[in-house]
């Protein structure tokens, strides 16, 4: 919880933000999806890894 209104309060306060996605197969022809986002402030950047996804 308190992580996710931490979250969102970055969010809400950052100039630009973009969210990266990662593809990945391995060789048992599992998938997994990692998601991040990356937010600029106007002194510094913050990248957070959010989730992965089956």
């Amino acid at each position: 919880e308190n992580l996710e209104a931490e979250l969102a309060n970055y969010m809400e306060n950052c100039i630009f933000f973009s969210l990266q996605m990662d593809e990945s197969t391995d060789v048992t022809n599992i998938s997994q999806l990692a998601i991040c986002v990356k937010m600029v402030f106007s002194d510094f950047t913050k990248e957070e890894f959010l989730k992965v996804l089956p």
